[in-house]
């Protein structure tokens, strides 16, 4: 319907939207936007090209947590969503997926923790990379 429509994804926060998916089912849980737009947003600043020392300090600990986590792996950087980039949201929450358990344990050594996604938020991203993988291959 977003697609097809030309909806904004904004749509699913509107009123009438949650209640027609309440109506066809009762069970699901609308994840928090904020929840995972505030992570999303620090992952960004992970990833940010600036040399700001919040970001130094931050990438560090997620280079280091994925030393401990996962040895004889190559460290993995995270990926910016870039908005002139075509699929780079793809790509971010992709590398997201993959660094999952490095990146929660940084983001709790931080001086200023940032609130972790929720196991939901967590699930529905895989969610995300299906829907969003088909556009990939069209604009490839």
């Amino acid at each position: 319907m977003i697609v097809k429509d030309l909806q904004p994804f904004s749509i699913v926060e509107d009123v009438g939207f949650k209640s027609s998916i309440n109506y066809l089912e009762p069970s699901y849980k609308h994840p928090l936007r904020y929840t995972l737009s505030t992570t999303l947003l620090m992952v960004s600043i992970l990833a940010c090209k600036k040399k700001t020392l919040p970001s130094l300090v931050a990438t560090k600990k997620l280079l280091a947590m994925q030393e401990q986590l996962r040895s004889g792996q190559k460290p993995l950087k995270l990926k910016m969503d870039v908005i002139t980039r075509r699929n780079s949201t793809l790509e971010m929450i992709e590398r997201i997926t993959i660094l999952q358990e490095p990146l929660e344990a940084a983001l709790e050594l931080l001086h200023n923790p940032i609130e972790n996604l929720s196991e939901t938020d967590w699930q529905v991203l895989p969610e995300i990379i299906k829907v969003l993988k088909p556009f990939k291959q069209l604009t490839e």
